[in-house]
């Protein structure tokens, strides 16, 4: 996971300019920061509830759904502001210089709401399925570092960002529904009604 998402820092500076990577490593800092933050508070206290759950034979899956629902609920405080004044808030934060960190904040916002979802209530080993986390683990470094790959091959770093963003969002996605399939559940459950 640390190898997926640092390869945005690492691997860049094989195809961009500096100034592009000081972009990305402020831009990658303040949009991490809140969700790192949420994640490990809210993590703690639902891996505990999710293993109790696992031993004691009840299901996970209203948790997962109504926790993810509400995190992408709670995203979009941060959400809304970046879609329309990213650039303005990171000139105006910043310096006027670090206005191209706001339209890489939009294009990865994707990720961050799909990494804030996820992160907190994707705990597979708790259903004993480590294997298959290791598996996701290393699809998500190699889909990440292949979406930095194909960026730079056509020297854009907004495709690059946007490639990581859609690779990662995506994974996001796959590892929630490999969760509700291990807890009992579907994809379906977070769209349908309680």
């Amino acid at each position: 996971n640390t190898a997926g998402y640092q390869s945005l820092v690492i691997l860049m500076p094989l195809y961009f300019a500096t100034s592009v990577i000081g972009q990305l490593a402020l831009t990658m800092r303040t949009v991490r920061a809140p969700v790192q933050l949420v994640s490990a508070s809210l993590g703690n206290v639902l891996t505990q509830r999710l293993a109790h759950n696992v031993a004691n034979g009840v299901s996970n899956v209203p948790i997962i759904v109504s926790t993810v629902r509400w995190l992408a609920l709670a995203s979009l405080t941060f959400v809304i502001p970046l879609l329309f004044w990213a650039q303005d808030l990171y000139a105006l934060v910043f310096g006027e210089q670090w206005r191209a960190a706001g339209t890489y904040a939009v294009l990865l916002l994707p990720m961050v709401v799909a990494n804030l979802c996820v992160s907190s209530t994707s705990k597979m080993f708790i259903y004993r399925k480590n294997h298959v986390g290791l598996i996701w683990q290393t699809c998500f470094a190699a889909g990440l570092i292949g979406a930095i790959v194909v960026g730079g091959m056509f020297e854009s770093p907004l495709l690059a960002v946007g490639l990581y963003s859609a690779v990662g969002t995506s994974l996001y996605c796959i590892h929630l529904g490999l969760t509700l399939k291990f807890a009992g559940g579907s994809w379906k459950s977070v769209f349908l009604p309680s």
